[in-house]
């Protein structure tokens, strides 16, 4: 499981390098608020498998600096990263589902709210 929580952020990571570079304002927005709701899900899938927030720091910080992310990115993502943990970790899959899901639609509102302004 952790090795797919490592290819998710990776993936995550590429494809926020990508939606940070988009010139058209809307279709930017909504490509940054993708990339973040996406990562959103990674680290909450790490955290529901038992990663620590160490670990999911370290690999948040190693991509953001792999992919020379700006500086209101990088204070983003680690935020994100920072708030999972605040969540409780669950046993039954449907609990991990739900509360992966459910993370990722506040990162991608909350996200369009803060870029919307």
């Amino acid at each position: 499981m952790r090795r797919f929580f490592v290819s998710a952020v990776v993936a995550s990571m590429f494809f926020c390098q990508f939606g940070l570079q988009n010139t058209a304002k809307a279709d930017g927005v909504r490509d940054q608020c993708d990339a973040a709701a996406f990562f959103a899900h990674a680290v909450m899938m790490g955290r529901q498998s038992g990663m620590s927030i160490k670990e999911a720091q370290t690999l948040a910080n190693n991509m953001l600096t792999k992919y020379k992310a700006p500086p209101a990115a990088r204070t983003y993502y680690r935020s994100i990263v920072s708030e999972v943990f605040r969540h409780p970790r669950y046993q039954e899959k449907d609990m991990q589902s739900r509360a992966m899901n459910e993370f990722q639609d506040f990162v991608f509102t909350d996200c369009m709210k803060l870029l919307s302004r």
